[in-house]
């Protein structure tokens, strides 16, 4: 018994390190992409002024080019460095699809800010072309994964996993059981300031970066399924390839994120939804009260 006690709680450790592994492949990656950024304006510098790039740096085939600015190489705007390439998290308490019963109430992890910077007071109806596309993906798929919630953000320390008199070796904790690595949440949540465990619970406010969700696209055509079910990651690849998204209503955006929210099913190793939940949802979204 105590060796498959032992077995269950390697298999929780296993799962954090993949958490761990991808959450920090992900901030590399923010971080080079920085780095090619910033190295490009001093290029564009160099240029300028006519200064010879170093000899030892010609001959390197790498992927950083100089890129055209529409500004003068003198100007401010021209030599400004995008290096924001994170997207700023928090939880908090949404309603569910009855909002009047207590009980429907779910934490979820939602992204702070998604309209794109720069934009002035826009009076007409917003849109999802409005948006930034990355922070829109990354809350449609952490609000698919809700559910989820309680079962990613668990404590897997030997001392919260010790058996009480409440929980015996052979009645192994859940949150060392749980099987929810590939999911976004549990790469983001990975980035929180709070300990596992108490981080549904913190109002706190923490950075991620957008690299998170771009793995995980890259990963889901991988993950084994039944043919009637998608994951969130992929029910959003589906979403952003429709005809008319760029023209879609946030308010029909917002309620397409509760009617599928309402549909998910966790087997044990993250949220699903039935395709035939995600395309009818899709098409009275994009179709029905716009055309009819």
């Amino acid at each position: 018994m105590q060796d498959r006690s032992e077995e269950i709680r390697f298999g929780g450790h296993k799962k954090s390190e993949v958490v761990r592994l991808r959450a920090n492949e992900a901030r590399l990656e923010s971080e080079t992409r920085a780095l090619y950024s910033e190295v490009n304006v001093l290029k564009r510098v160099l240029t300028h002024h006519g200064i010879p790039m170093p000899a030892e740096t010609r001959n390197h085939h790498s992927e950083i080019t100089v890129t055209d600015s529409t500004a003068s190489p003198g100007s401010s705007s021209g030599m400004t460095v995008t290096t924001d390439d994170t997207i700023t998290l928090a939880v908090a308490q949404f309603p569910g699809e009855d909002s009047n019963k207590k009980q429907n109430r779910r934490k979820r992890i939602y992204v702070q800010q998604q309209h794109r910077g720069g934009e002035g007071v826009n009076h007409t109806p917003p849109c999802m072309g409005n948006l930034d596309a990355e922070a829109v993906g990354m809350d449609f798929v952490l609000t698919l994964e809700s559910p989820c919630l309680p079962h990613i953000d668990v404590d897997i320390s030997p001392t919260a996993n010790a058996p009480s008199s409440q929980t015996s070796a052979s009645t192994p904790n859940p949150s060392i059981t749980t099987g929810h690595a590939l999911t976004l949440s549990a790469c983001v949540f990975h980035s929180h300031p709070s300990p596992a465990g108490h981080r549904q619970r913190s109002s706190t406010a923490w950075h991620v970066p957008r690299a998170s969700l771009r793995q995980l696209l890259a990963l889901s055509s991988s993950i084994p399924l039944d043919d009637g079910e998608v994951t969130p990651v992929q029910a959003w690849e589906y979403v952003r390839r429709q005809e008319g998204f760029s023209a879609l209503e946030v308010s029909r955006w917002e309620g397409l994120k509760e009617k599928l929210v309402a549909g998910v099913k966790c087997y044990g190793f993250g949220g699903v939804v039935e395709r035939e939940v995600l395309q009818n949802a899709v098409f009275e979204a994009f179709v029905v009260g716009r055309i009819f």
